[in-house]
């Protein structure tokens, strides 16, 4: 939160019942003379002669407006069934306008910029009886409690949660709020190969929750993300894939281990009560990943199922460790996730990636791990840069 705040402090009440949330979300920090806003009302932004005055006309949505006065005259607007945003009457003006008019605060925001280390998962689900659907999802980070409509009310309320396309104010309000535009590029990483889509060729869809709905729909009833059915074939071809956006793709390679003998892995890093215990049996075969100058090493217990089991990784650049960890452990519903081995062709499913994101950050190295209720951590190969997550979804 910013400096100089203007209304009353952000207040969030959870009054939980069966599938109901009530929460009272407070607006943006509106500034005067100091930036640009949009009007998020997706069906158009009613302008008034004074503040609850009388209704002089509707800017569309996204039109750009700039705030010239703050009234201090505060209201409530409700969004759907479970939140209410609290705001101020502004006076503004625009570029074809210079007369000024009064709008309601809550339908005002910034644009926003998509975070360049978003890694978003791509993944395949029959949404009806043999109805499948292949897709980018985006809607991990976006922000549900925000004005500005993203669904048809066919689809809300007591009608029947549908998958349906995401268009026109609907399809701009939402790529809008994730700070996606339609000249982006979408990079899907795929084996080793990047494929590349345009965000304006790809139709954007909301698929209802696999894991349920409410009785009443609301807009996070659904995944939403852009249709890759016609391009990909996650569920046939068995695999990870995973998909950043902007305007350069980045440097993502699936990881694939081969075995070498013990005496390569780096003994500077056997130290630690929880290494120690690790390594302290007869049972442990050694493998090995190279990308440029990072080698990746690997522990793992040939007693059990080497596919499915916890991990000591250590990974070297040049001649300095950055990065040690072991993996595959964590709290309730994490476990390890399958790994590819040369020798073991067909039961290749690339669930480890590593490479760089963007230019100027350390590369990553992520898919250790399965999560029955998150996504999969991604770890920075330096010891300064703290882990992030892939953008997943899971509503488990």
């Amino acid at each position: 939160m910013k400096k100089h705040l203007v209304f009353i402090p952000v207040l969030v009440l959870f009054l939980c019942s069966t599938y109901k949330v009530e929460a009272i979300i407070m607006t943006n920090d509106i500034q005067k003379d100091t930036a640009v806003y949009y009007s998020v009302a997706t069906s158009g932004l009613n302008y008034r002669d004074a503040p609850r005055g009388k209704v002089l006309g509707k800017f569309k949505a996204l039109t750009k407006v700039k705030v010239i006065e703050k009234t201090g005259v505060l209201d409530t607007i409700t969004k759907g069934e479970y939140y209410k945003i609290i705001g101020e009457w502004v006076g503004v003006k625009t570029k074809n306008r210079a007369k000024k008019v009064y709008v309601f605060s809550g339908f005002l925001d910034k644009e926003k910029t998509l975070n360049p280390l978003d890694v978003f998962s791509v993944y395949g689900h029959y949404y009806e009886e043999k109805k499948k659907i292949d897709f980018v999802v985006l809607s991990d980070s976006y922000p549900f409690h925000k004005a500005g409509a993203i669904i048809r009310e066919e689809y809300l309320g007591d009608n029947e949660i549908k998958q349906h396309t995401v268009t026109k104010e609907y399809r701009k309000m939402f790529l809008f709020r994730m700070g996606v535009k339609e000249t982006d590029t979408v990079f899907i990483y795929r084996k080793n190969t990047i494929l590349k889509y345009k965000v304006k060729s790809l139709p954007l869809v909301a698929t209802p929750n696999p894991y349920g709905s409410r009785k009443i729909v609301t807009e996070q009833d659904y995944l939403i993300g852009f249709n890759l059915t016609s391009k990909i074939n996650t569920l046939v071809d068995g695999l990870s894939f995973y998909a950043t956006i902007g305007e350069k793709s980045g440097a993502l390679k699936p990881i694939i281990w081969e075995k070498i003998d013990a005496s390569f892995f780096p003994t500077e890093v056997l130290e630690g009560k929880e290494v120690r215990k690790f390594m302290n049996n007869d049972f442990i075969e050694t493998f090995r990943f190279t990308n440029n100058e990072y080698t990746y090493f690997l522990k793992v217990n040939r007693h059990q199922d080497r596919h499915r089991q916890l991990y000591y990784v250590v990974v070297r650049f040049n001649t300095k460790i950055v990065f040690n960890k072991i993996l595959g452990v964590g709290g309730e519903g994490t476990f390890p996730a399958g790994l590819s081995f040369k020798d073991d062709k067909k039961n290749q499913t690339l669930k480890q990636w590593t490479g760089k994101i963007v230019e100027n950050k350390p590369p990553v190295v992520f898919g250790f791990t399965n999560e029955s209720f998150g996504c999969s951590e991604m770890f920075f190969l330096d010891k300064k840069t703290k882990s992030i997550y892939v953008k997943c979804d899971n509503r488990h």
